[in-house]
């Protein structure tokens, strides 16, 4: 994406994202940009299981 069309529309790709995650996670998701090229995503509560 930011290859392509540039940091701004990555900014606004990411951001669109993390609104989405948000709305559907009851704040439980936090998601954003890390890096130039990297975000992250915090999910509040999460246990991790072996499957």
């Amino acid at each position: 994406m930011n290859d392509l069309y540039g940091h701004h529309e990555g900014d606004r790709l990411i951001k669109g994202f993390a609104c989405v995650l948000e709305n559907i996670s009851n704040d439980r998701i936090f998601a954003g940009r890390y890096g130039g090229d990297e975000f992250i995503i915090i999910v509040h509560g999460w246990r991790f299981r072996k499957i």
